[in-house]
């Protein structure tokens, strides 16, 4: 089964692989002997196939904003990406406690938790306040009633606390508003005279003003609550006040008289505006929403290395024509700048999913991947994989690539016997539910700032990895670039052939990307310059025979100009290849997207 990868952008030595995302063209592609069909007006170009190749099957795919994944429309990844944004709110319990309910807040840029103690909300990025809300005491005067403690329950991005003795549910809605908090009273309390709920607050100093109240942490105003609305079950609004009884005391009060329960209370907590990032800086292209894409059948899994801080990625599932959102996957020890999703890939019911950046106990940003396994319609980590030999800023994970029993995760600034960056990819096989490591795959002849593993692929028994920045000699070409063939015969992997452009020469950056699909390998060279002008970019096709691999056609865009990188990304699948050109300049404007 054919299993290609996203993979991570290059950085410089010593600084984080952010690889920031910017506008692309996408080239759909077949290919044989060099008959081209007519452009089609969406850069599409198709090719026939003589060639038999094993049937499509999986890809995985780096995507850059308005680019559509092979396999997707641009509706299908208009409501994934929707699905995605709105799921940066979604709530759940801990893997490592499951008793607290976690969730982030990507536009207040906020950290919630919550357990039987009540709300926490914290800063998400670098601040020193915290805020814990906690409800008291709930009826009228003379007949107030404890509000005891009991653990929280999420659905998406609503986390509920129910107290049926009561007859009262106290809720959280997260959303890019802010955090919404209510109440609801199934039946009106014993007594008479105003209903009152009251609110313990911790961390943070409550001041009533006008019709909210501000929190602050004794220099400066952190959150509000405010904008009070009290309705009953016939849409009836009930006058109310907000109020603080000391400074860690908050009362909602309110006249129900003539009310028709349930009664809705409902609050909002919001970050101060100072303190709130622009929302250029939330944007989906600022979170990496789609870096990196997998997709098998009716299963996409998409990476998000910066969401929610840590790094997330979403499964998705097909229903006819419907792309509907399954789960979102988190590392069980998730850790700020892990860069969770920055390379994914899928292979049945198994997802591998790479964080470059990962601090482990091989130093900070050695790396690592996460294997996810679904079983019915929930997904859950079977294992996390690291390498055996992991150092400090090895970028392991970087790229992956999945087929079966078998994983490849590589390690573009691995420092090895060849040189400081020369780069590895380790394949890992699995046993039962048991990953292991299999076999550490190092190039022949590999020398620092090869960057070899700066892409993977797998295919069976046969791998291919990417050595962007391989000097070639013979005539001496700097920053060439190679990519490597191993095979695998009784578990052990050798390399069966090094694969050089014809023609290539300094600084094409080939094996920047590559695709495998049987005796089928596809590699770019996003900085080739053609007759379209420098940095034009193309892509290479090559053929196996027996154990003998041949350059078949090198891929051109139609109509490709200077700079467009054509060959940035690439994906292969039985007789079809997509060709990524990120900086192609189009009727949209200078470096917009395409498909």
């Amino acid at each position: 089964m054919p299993h290609q990868t996203g993979t991570a952008a290059p950085r410089r030595p010593g600084t984080h692989a952010l690889a920031f995302s910017v506008f692309g063209l996408v080239l759909l592609l077949g290919f044989t002997n060099g008959h081209t069909a007519d452009s089609h007006p969406l850069a599409m170009e198709a090719f026939t196939s003589k060639a038999a190749h094993e049937p499509k099957t999986s890809t995985s795919q780096t995507i850059q904003p308005g680019q559509t994944p092979e396999g997707m429309t641009p509706g299908d990844w208009s409501s994934i990406q929707g699905q995605i944004a709105q799921a940066q709110y979604h709530a759940a319990p801990l893997p490592s406690e499951p008793a607290v309910i976690a969730a982030g807040n990507a536009r207040q840029q906020l950290t919630l938790r919550f357990d039987d103690k009540g709300a926490k909300v914290s800063p998400a990025g670098t601040g020193d306040w915290s805020l814990r809300v906690h409800t008291r005491s709930y009826g009228r005067a003379g007949h107030s009633r404890a509000v005891p403690r009991t653990a929280p329950q999420a659905s998406a991005n609503r986390i509920a606390y129910e107290h049926r003795e009561l007859g009262l549910t106290e809720w959280y809605l997260n959303s890019s508003a802010g955090l919404e908090h209510g109440y609801t009273l199934n039946a009106a309390p014993t007594g008479t005279g105003p209903v009152q709920l009251e609110m313990n607050v911790q961390g943070l100093a409550a001041r009533a003003s006008d019709s909210e109240v501000t929190l602050t942490d004794g220099t400066r105003t952190v959150m509000h609550y405010a904008k009070l609305v009290v309705q009953d079950r016939a849409g009836k609004t009930l006058p109310a006040t907000l109020e603080t009884l000391d400074r860690k005391t908050l009362r909602i009060a309110f006249d129900d008289s003539g009310a028709q329960y349930p009664v809705t209370v409902d609050p909002l907590y919001t970050l101060d505006a100072q303190l709130i990032p622009t929302e250029d800086g939330l944007s989906i292209e600022a979170k990496q929403l789609g870096r990196s894409v997998a997709l098998e059948g009716d299963t996409a899994v998409v990476g998000a290395p910066l969401a929610l801080g840590t790094g997330a990625s979403y499964v998705f599932t097909r229903s006819g024509a419907v792309w509907t959102l399954q789960q979102r996957l988190r590392a069980a020890d998730a850790a700020a700048s892990d860069q969770f999703g920055i390379s994914v890939a899928l292979s049945g019911d198994t997802a591998l999913v790479g964080a470059n950046t990962d601090d482990t106990a091989s130093g900070t940003d050695a790396g690592s991947a996460y294997v996810f396994t679904r079983s019915g319609s929930v997904w859950s980590q079977q294992q996390q994989l690291l390498a055996s030999d992991g150092l400090p800023n090895d970028g392991f994970g970087s790229s992956v690539a999945l087929s079966g029993d078998t994983a490849l995760v590589g390690a573009y600034l691995d420092d090895t016997a060849g040189g400081s960056n020369a780069g590895s990819a380790t394949v890992f096989t699995r046993s039962g539910s048991v990953w292991s490591q299999q076999q550490q795959l190092l190039a022949s002849g590999g020398l620092a700032n090869d960057f070899f593993g700066i892409s993977v692929a797998l295919s069976g028994e046969t791998a291919l990895v990417g050595a962007y920045q391989d000097d070639l000699v013979s005539p001496t070409r700097l920053n060439a670039g190679s990519a490597y063939v191993f095979m695998r015969s009784a578990g052990v992997w050798t390399q069966q052939q090094q694969l050089i452009a014809s023609g290539g020469l300094a600084n094409d950056f080939f094996g920047y990307s590559v695709g495998l699909s049987g005796d089928t390998a596809l590699v770019g060279a996003y900085a080739d310059d053609t007759a379209g002008g420098t940095d034009a970019g193309s892509a290479y096709v090559f053929t196996r025979s027996g154990s003998v691999w041949s350059q078949q056609q090198q891929l051109l865009a139609t109509g490709g100009l200077a700079s467009d990188q054509f060959g940035f990304s690439v994906a292969l699948s039985g007789e079809t290849a997509v060709v990524g050109g990120y900086m192609d300049d189009n009727a949209a404007g200078a470096a917009a997207a395409s498909a």
